[in-house]
């Protein structure tokens, strides 16, 4: 997979990596372990409670990452395989996606990393008009 699916699949693993984490961390097994090499050691707790928060809260970022991607991803369709009618039918709902992607998800209100999701999308755009064009 070439162009801004990349970002979209990359996002998907990472949510469903740190879910897999998440989930073992909240089993019984891992409270046991947790409360019998805790006890006695209040700043090793203090700092795993830290550590398991931003675990949490990455995970989160990452589960908002994916809503906003997956709703994007569905624009993306047409740069891939539809035709120049598609395509310029999906612009003004794809440029909506990337405003909200941008304002709703803290990982994309940076400049730098929504540019480079839009130079592989503006790519993607680009290969799918020469694909247009040699089809005629």
């Amino acid at each position: 997979l070439l162009g801004p699916r990349t970002e979209v699949t990359w996002w998907e693993k990472r949510e469903a990596k740190l879910g897999s984490v998440c989930e073992q961390l909240k089993g019984k097994e891992a409270r046991i372990v947790l409360s019998v090499t805790g006890a006695g050691k209040a700043k090793a707790i203090k700092k795993w409670k830290e550590r398991e928060a931003t675990l949490n809260d990455t995970y989160a970022d990452a589960s908002v990452n994916v809503h906003y991607l997956t709703e994007l991803d569905i624009c993306l369709e047409p740069l891939y395989s539809g035709t120049s009618s598609q395509i310029r039918d999906i612009l003004p709902d794809l440029f909506a996606k990337f405003r909200s992607l941008a304002r709703e998800t803290r990982h994309y209100k940076s400049r730098r990393r929504i540019e480079r999701f839009l130079s592989k999308t503006a790519n993607q755009l680009i290969s799918a008009c020469r694909r247009s064009l040699q089809n005629r």
